[in-house]
């Protein structure tokens, strides 16, 4: 059993009315994993996001990116 993902809005949001973290992952064609980094700031290439905010849009919600977070190295 996995552990249940705590999204922030607007992520939370889309993932309700998609029926869950899970079928939102799906639906995207991702790993939930990638649902919760993008859901504490991780932005993903201009491509993706792109697909992200038009599926988002389709469900009645909006996703604005913030400044990306660059790892440690």
């Amino acid at each position: 059993m996995s552990r249940q993902t705590t999204l922030p809005s607007p992520w939370s949001d889309l993932a309700e009315k998609c029926g869950g973290v899970e079928a939102l992952a799906e639906q995207l064609g991702v790993c939930r994993n990638t649902i919760g980094y993008w859901g504490r700031g991780r932005i993903p290439r201009r491509h993706t996001r792109e697909y992200v905010e038009a599926f988002a849009t389709k469900h009645e919600v909006v996703i604005v990116w913030g400044k990306a977070k660059r790892r440690k190295t």
